[in-house]
């Protein structure tokens, strides 16, 4: 039987799970190597992680008695909702308001005059941001 010498680099074999040691016999691949190969994919993979949890954070759904008040900057930008919104989270703050709570009787109301309700509730209460 004909024993081939690997090299493993710096770990020694008792310290490889068996895993390891098969992929390594396998591929002919140091450890060193597989140390600059997850070296590189962390360059990738930590922008790619953190762009997805931005995106994940910035959509919203709200229900049909929900709106939001969007600011930008701490600029107030618009009322949106009800449903899926997107609101940029580094850029914008959005506050979710209950109409319940603050219109009796919202239904009543067209989608124009409900958003004017809306700002004109959020513009005058000083809401915290």
């Amino acid at each position: 039987m004909i024993i081939k010498k690997h090299n493993l680099g710096e770990k020694c074999i008792d310290t490889l799970s068996t895993f390891e040691i098969i992929f390594f016999m396998h591929y002919n691949i140091t450890v060193t190597e597989i140390h600059f190969i997850f070296k590189e994919l962390r360059t990738f993979i930590l922008p790619i992680a953190l762009a997805l949890y931005i995106l994940l954070n910035s959509i919203k759904i709200l229900k049909e008695h929900e709106r939001i008040a969007i600011f930008r900057f701490g600029t107030f930008i618009k009322v949106a909702g009800p449903g899926l919104v997107w609101v940029i989270s580094p850029i914008d703050k959005g506050i979710r308001i209950n109409l319940n709570e603050i219109i009796p009787g919202w239904q009543g109301y067209s989608p124009f005059e409900l958003e004017e309700k809306v700002k004109e509730y959020v513009l005058s209460n000083n809401v915290k941001l």
